[in-house]
């Protein structure tokens, strides 16, 4: 009910009301033998922790959650994708860059295994691969993986989704960029 609760909480944008039910729905899930559940609350609250501009604190809640997954079965393959996803993002916030860039492999990895290539799971996990190729000043491969990016969620999205706003958004901003170094 917690979980629950804070999921709807993190719908209405009340992110520290969300991490607080998130946290209380971990505490009361490591009481209880329910390992994916548990997974899939630390993933929330490792979110919760994210959005609220926590990442150094997210990083041990997402590194548990995925522990919780091992070995990941396949029907589990979309939250561990998730999972990697946002501890990649935690760990390119807190400048383990190398750390970030093997999770959001592993991530993608996952999300192509579960979703297949032509997926938005899929092209959210190649977009946060650019965010990292570009941080680590691989512009060219950023730019290669921000368009293919586009490209698939422009196939499966309106043009005005949240996903193809921000992933066109990535683009022009990397266009920018290339353009400010000529």
């Amino acid at each position: 009910l917690l979980g629950s609760l804070g999921g709807i909480y993190l719908q209405m944008g009340l992110i520290d009301a969300a991490r607080e039910a998130l946290g209380r729905a971990v505490e009361l899930g490591r009481l209880q033998d329910n390992p994916r559940q548990l997974a899939s609350h630390l993933s929330d609250h490792g979110f919760t922790l994210l959005l609220s501009d926590h990442p150094a604190a997210a990083i041990p809640v997402l590194g548990e959650a995925l522990a919780r997954l091992e070995p990941v079965e396949p029907r589990d393959r979309r939250l561990a994708s998730e999972i990697l996803s946002m501890l990649g993002s935690a760990q390119l916030r807190t400048g383990r860059l190398r750390e970030a860039e093997e999770n959001m492999l592993r991530s993608l990895a996952h999300a192509e295994a579960a979703d297949g290539e032509r997926s938005v799971a899929y092209a959210r996990c190649v977009g946060a691969l650019a965010e990292v190729e570009l941080r680590t000043n691989r512009l060219d491969e950023a730019e290669r993986d921000s368009r293919r990016s586009l490209a698939i969620l422009r196939e499966l999205l309106s043009e005005d989704s949240a996903d193809v706003i921000g992933a066109s958004s990535f683009v022009t901003e990397q266009q920018a960029r290339a353009f400010a170094n000529l």
